[in-house]
């Protein structure tokens, strides 16, 4: 069975992008001189040129992450930003528990003091 015009072009249409680098917006398209589908026949074929990234990325994964440039990261790379992000956590912890510390000592502090003022009592007068 042959492939329909809709998945010929946008087949055709990938392979351009993919020699591009990029997926190309409909104005900086219709500016290019080696267009391999003229810009009208791509809203037939097509319909709305915002649907062209996802109909790439959900046809063609492979070549949609070539396209934008979709980082993978290496297991190294995601311990090294785990780590960074334990020893955050960890500063963020110790600045929590330095406050709690500071603000126990005060309160003793302040405790301290009231126990140490001492009230006169008020002297009662019996006539």
């Amino acid at each position: 069975m042959r492939p329909s015009r809709k998945a010929v072009a946008l087949r055709t249409l990938t392979d351009y992008f993919l020699e591009k680098g990029e997926i190309l917006d409909k104005n900086t398209y219709a500016k290019q001189k080696d267009t391999p589908i003229p810009p009208r026949n791509i809203k037939r074929l097509l319909g709305n040129w915002s649907r062209l990234p996802r109909m790439i990325k959900v046809n063609f994964p492979e070549d949609y992450e070539n396209i934008v440039g979709i980082e993978q990261l290496t297991p190294e790379e995601i311990d090294a930003e785990i780590k960074a992000e334990n020893a955050k956590i960890d500063a963020e912890d110790a600045r929590i528990e330095a406050e709690e510390k500071a603000k126990q000592e005060a309160e003793a502090v302040i405790k301290n003091a009231v126990k140490e003022v001492k009230v006169p009592k008020a002297e009662v007068k019996n006539d």
